[in-house]
């Protein structure tokens, strides 16, 4: 990672994700909420890898990250 402040849609990119799904992830608490810059969301690095380190291995892929997985539903 090259920037220090991250957006939702660069955090889309690094999960693999749409922002939409960030979104949603936010509101059920799955994401954390990060701070808002000149009106919109964003998060540092380090929240970012903090957040990523303490997902279980197996949803450290980018086609992995889903909070259904997260609770321990079946894979979609």
């Amino acid at each position: 990672m090259n920037k220090q402040i991250l957006q939702k849609s660069d955090i889309a990119e690094l999960t693999g994700r749409h922002v939409k799904t960030i979104e949603r992830w936010i509101r059920e608490g799955f994401f954390p909420g990060g701070r808002y810059m000149k009106g919109r969301q964003v998060w540092t690095e380090k929240e970012f890898s903090d957040w990523f380190s303490k997902l279980p291995e197996r949803l450290q892929s980018k086609n992995s990250v889903s909070p259904r997985l997260h609770d321990g539903a079946s894979q979609l």
